[in-house]
């Protein structure tokens, strides 16, 4: 038995013995993370909208800004837009992350929009994940090319995007220093091409 294995178990086993504490809970919840046991997968409607919710009003920082909400059930069912959600497997099956994108299938386009992950859940590679499953579903359904746009003070989603591959246009250390130092939110547009070789 691998030593994560018998940590895991070590823990269950403790929080089934003693009174459940934050300390076993968040190490419950990190196992479940670390161990791959989070799905990526497209967003149900209705099932999984409540699951999203929650995941996003979680994080006191959202509920106080003008965070966008998740694409619509009507975008979702029209099949205009798809929502993807990172969700635990085992308990307490929680939505960690979600996405969703807009397709212009006219202009063989497609937006990356709210981008999110749970504070908790942040450092495991859930958003890479998000994006890579979003790029997949893209070129399935022929989108060429893969856009974005995200606040230049968002230091943590500019690397992540640019991580995964997104341009960055040239200008973009200037607006980032100016949208600091004068305390405005600046938004820049990323892309992505998607074609082959």
């Amino acid at each position: 038995m691998g030593a994560s294995v018998r940590i895991f178990a070590a823990v269950v086993l403790l929080s089934l013995l003693t009174t459940p504490s934050k300390v076993t809970c968040l190490a419950f919840q990190s196992a479940n993370i670390q161990s791959a046991l989070v799905d990526i997968r497209l967003a149900r409607v209705p099932q999984d909208l409540v699951d999203i919710r929650e995941c996003r009003c979680c994080d006191p920082q959202i509920v106080a800004s003008a965070f966008p909400k998740f694409v619509s059930a009507e975008s979702l069912s029209s099949g205009l837009a798809v929502g993807i959600i990172a969700k635990e497997r085992l308990y307490p099956f929680r939505v960690l992350g979600c996405t969703d994108v807009r397709f212009n299938v006219k202009s063989e386009r497609a937006l990356l929009q709210n981008v999110y992950v749970r504070t908790d859940a942040r450092g495991f590679g859930l958003g890479t994940r998000m994006v890579e499953f979003v790029e997949k579903l893209a070129r399935a359904k022929g989108v060429e090319t893969l856009e974005l746009d995200v606040d230049t003070n968002n230091i943590v989603a500019v690397s992540l995007y640019k991580k995964c591959g997104f341009g960055v246009p040239g200008i973009h250390s200037v607006v980032n220093v100016l949208g600091r130092s004068s305390g405005v939110s600046l938004q820049i547009s990323m892309a992505k091409s998607l074609r082959s070789g």
